[in-house]
């Protein structure tokens, strides 16, 4: 019960002082071992954060959503309610699909030693899922563990992604499937191709362009010369 007691007190601190270096607002105290915050990020009440977690710069999660661990965030990313990221699997080409057969405290539920019977591990229990810059995810989406989202992508209210998914795709369904791109392909190709992607801009240029992010073929027009044509 102490030990309980210390381990919340500590997180808590810890917490707290993240967001004090990050200036970070994190309402929730679920956050695991080993998470990283970027600078400026919302972290919203009821939101679960397991170990090995790394969220970009201006990043928001918003209520009671849970990102499991082995998950890379961008930055600027809009995540809504209720979203589940990098759920747990269960193999179902075994004999069973209950996790007997990978999960020690099932072991030893059944007092079966590990060195008694080898502990099978599931591979994409340990497989890192990554959502890249500018992805905006609709509520009670769900995306499953090992997949990549690219940059600017919309993955709709809802929709359970189960591959990767293209930057400035947007998906919807179960399962997820590709409707249409944000922008045309003359566009998608100018932003996958620009020098300096503009969630790398400091506050200051960012605040420079602002007028000109309300249109896509202003800023486009802009940016001539600082793509990369290779």
């Amino acid at each position: 019960m102490i030990k309980k007691v210390l381990s919340k007190l500590n997180n808590k601190i810890k917490i707290r002082k993240i967001a004090r270096e990050k200036r970070a607002i994190i309402k929730t105290s679920s956050i695991g071992k080993n998470v990283q915050i970027g600078k400026n990020c919302l972290i919203c009440k009821g939101v679960k954060i397991e170990s090995n977690v790394n969220i970009g710069d201006y990043t928001y999660i918003n209520l009671d959503t849970t990102v499991d661990s082995n998950v890379n965030i961008g930055k600027y990313c809009s995540i809504s309610k209720n979203v589940f990221i990098a759920p747990g699997t269960h193999e179902y080409k075994y004999v069973t699909t209950h996790p007997i057969l990978f999960n020690p405290f099932w072991r030893k539920q059944m007092n079966i030693l590990e060195k008694d019977n080898y502990i099978k591990k599931i591979g994409k229990q340990d497989s890192i899922t990554n959502i890249g810059n500018d992805v905006w995810i609709g509520l009670n989406a769900i995306i499953m563990r090992g997949i990549t989202i690219g940059d600017g992508a919309v993955i709709g209210a809802g929709a359970v992604v189960t591959k990767d998914v293209e930057p400035y795709s947007i998906v919807v369904g179960n399962p997820a499937k590709h409707i249409k791109y944000r922008f045309e392909s003359t566009y998608v190709e100018e932003l996958k191709n620009m020098q300096k992607k503009w969630w790398d801009y400091s506050p200051e240029e960012l605040a420079e362009r602002f007028e000109d992010m309300y249109n896509i073929k202003d800023f486009i027009e802009k940016n001539e010369g600082k793509v990369n044509r290779n």
